[in-house]
């Protein structure tokens, strides 16, 4: 019986077959006699293209218990305040539901799009020229029907492992506590997040 192959193993076949360079980083967290489990820390990360204007990055450390403790996506730099940070979500029937919600949800220029996707963010600085940027919201709606989990936002979590992306705000198409193995799904996320760099 041949044995499964990792995430790991998929991705680098991913990276091979489309000429791209992977880079890995990987460390063991030892098990003990009470829980002997080992669990790893691993970080991927490579460049869309030569040009490396964007990255697909995959991140999972078992001892980050919170949400972003294991994410995958696209990301690319963004020129925003790095402070600023905000993420937008497809919105749900709780959303639609909560009667308290309404009155304190960011509004777009776009009553449609705000009717199904949900924005929000600790510091919504400067965001405007993105938020209301029609392209971006189209594909941020396509996006979401690609795969209803998908996130989109900035600086949502700490990135400057990629060198690419250390020391800049970033914006990122992502999914949270999963990673993204399908090929055709990798790649027409990476079209996507271009689609929004460039014309933001």
């Amino acid at each position: 019986m041949a044995q499964e192959k990792t995430g790991v193993e998929i991705i680098a076949e991913f990276a091979e077959k489309t000429g791209r360079k992977m880079d890995l980083t990987e460390h063991a967290y030892k098990g003990n006699a009470v829980h002997p489990v080992v669990y790893h820390h691993r970080i991927i990360y490579m460049a869309n293209n030569a040009e490396e204007k964007s990255y697909f990055v995959c991140f999972s450390n078992p001892k980050d218990v919170t949400k972003y403790g294991m994410y995958c996506g696209v990301f690319f730099p963004v020129k925003l305040p790095k402070d600023s940070d905000f993420i937008i979500r497809k919105k749900d029937i709780v959303d639609k539901l909560n009667p308290f919600a309404k009155g304190t949800a960011y509004k777009t220029s776009n009553p449609s799009f705000d009717k199904k996707a949900l924005v929000s963010g600790e510091n919504l600085t400067g965001i405007e020229h993105i938020i209301n940027n029609t392209t971006v919201q189209d594909t941020i709606l396509e996006l979401f029907k690609l795969d209803m989990r998908f996130l989109v936002g900035a600086n949502a979590m700490g990135i400057d492992f990629v060198p690419g992306l250390k020391g800049e705000s970033h914006f990122g198409v992502f999914i949270a506590r999963d990673w993204l193995f399908d090929s055709n799904v990798i790649e027409q996320v990476f079209a996507k997040a271009e689609m929004i760099r460039k014309s933001i």
